[in-house]
């Protein structure tokens, strides 16, 4: 199935493919109009092969279903800034699906306003996820995000909880050895986390832990950040980086963390503490470490 209106809205508002799954589904590979897609597939897949679902120039991408269950990738994208929305607050939260393909939300930054539980899978194998822009929420502090990719890289190009922060962040937590990816910070200061929840990065056979920018802050829970044996935790930044909780504890395990050159880390869990957990620490360039429990 191939839709194109140009400008002209498309709001999709049943299930596509819900009881017999389509081969393929492209909408709107071009023009700039507005995108509302409800459910691809139910129980079932609802596509078989590739789903594409706008492009750099569509207004706003609204997926306000529950269920995005494909075999084949599944691509959404849309003009740059915050103009993917995903926002169905039924009970079960929403979940997108594929069977060791990518899922991938390009340039767009991508809203969470469910107040649940958003899961993105790709299953066992190679399908990666990633996100071209920004992930932000309606700033309730109760949109999950669960993410587990097999075998699949995971990538946040953007940053995370900027201005309204996540209810909590699983990415790998258990299962997955794909490299995990944050180009971005996570939240915006020592007092403005990015996630008011529970974090848990990564697994112990994560090959890869990548956080390439300078802030990664929390709140509300325990963090834990988990790689494979050996220098597998990497903070490149080449810049002064910092890792901060709320009086929550912080958990680097398994993993070492490997400091590229100028990036001086420091870890502060404030005035009143949370324990600071790291397994081994190795620098580049003679860089600095600065761990602050406070009273933990």
């Amino acid at each position: 199935l191939t839709i194109d209106t140009d400008s002209g809205a498309i709001a999709m508002q049943g299930a596509i493919g819900g009881s017999t799954a389509l081969n393929a589904l492209t909408v709107n590979a071009d023009g700039d109009s507005t995108i509302e897609i409800a459910n691809i597939g139910s129980t079932t897949v609802g596509v078989t092969g590739a789903t594409a679902i706008g492009n750099t120039s569509t207004g706003t991408l609204t997926l306000d279903g529950t269920i995005y269950k494909t075999t084949g990738t599944q691509t959404y994208k849309a003009t740059s800034g915050q103009n993917i929305d995903i926002t169905n607050t039924a009970t079960g939260g929403v979940a997108f699906t594929t069977t060791n393909t990518d899922i991938d939300f390009n340039t767009s930054g991508v809203d969470l306003e469910t107040n649940k539980t958003i899961t993105i899978s790709t299953g066992d194998g190679a399908g990666e996820v990633k996100f071209g822009g920004a992930v932000e929420t309606n700033g309730g502090d109760n949109d999950i995000l669960t993410i587990t990719s097999g075998t699949g890289n995971v990538t946040f190009s953007g940053a995370l909880g900027v201005t309204n922060e996540l209810g909590g962040l699983s990415v790998n937590a258990s299962t997955g050895n794909g490299d995990i990816t944050f180009a971005g910070n996570i939240g915006a200061s020592a007092t403005k986390a990015g996630v008011i929840g529970t974090t848990s990065i990564g697994n112990t056979t994560t090959t890869d832990l990548n956080f390439n920018s300078t802030i990664y802050s929390f709140d509300g829970g325990d963090t834990t950040i988990k790689a494979n044996s050996g220098d597998s935790i990497d903070l490149a930044a080449d810049a002064p980086t910092a890792f901060y909780t709320i009086e929550d504890n912080i958990e680097f395990a398994n993993g070492n963390i490997h400091l590229s050159g100028g990036t001086n880390l420091t870890v502060d869990t404030g005035a009143a503490g949370g324990n600071i957990t790291i397994n081994e620490i190795a620098g580049t360039l003679r860089e600095t470490v600065t761990l602050d429990a406070g009273s933990g």
